[in-house]
């Protein structure tokens, strides 16, 4: 499995855990945000959920930066290949 999907399996598992602890805090009485905090496995997960999230912005961007330096070679490869065609074109031509 490549490192695209194993980001984005992982980002899928996060975005369940959060519905879930979301879920949790809506079934839960509204008894403002300090009851909401106090409650300790809540407050864990999501502490886990931000770091997750931190970790996971680091690796988008990481494979931005890949994706935009690919990017960058497919074009200077399809630059050179059109010279290459053009300059097998002109001397067939002769």
């Amino acid at each position: 499995m490549g490192s695209e999907a194993i980001t984005e399996s992982r980002m899928e598992a996060a975005l369940m855990r959060l519905d879930a602890a979301a879920e949790a805090i809506l079934e839960r009485p509204m008894q403002g945000a300090f009851d909401m905090v106090a409650d300790d496995d809540l407050k864990e997960a999501l502490d886990k959920a931000r770091a997750e999230n931190r970790v996971l912005r680091n690796e988008l961007m990481e494979l931005g930066r890949k994706y935009e330096a690919l990017k960058k070679a497919a074009g200077t490869v399809t630059d050179r290949l059109d010279g290459t065609i053009g300059e097998i074109s002109s001397m067939l031509e002769r």
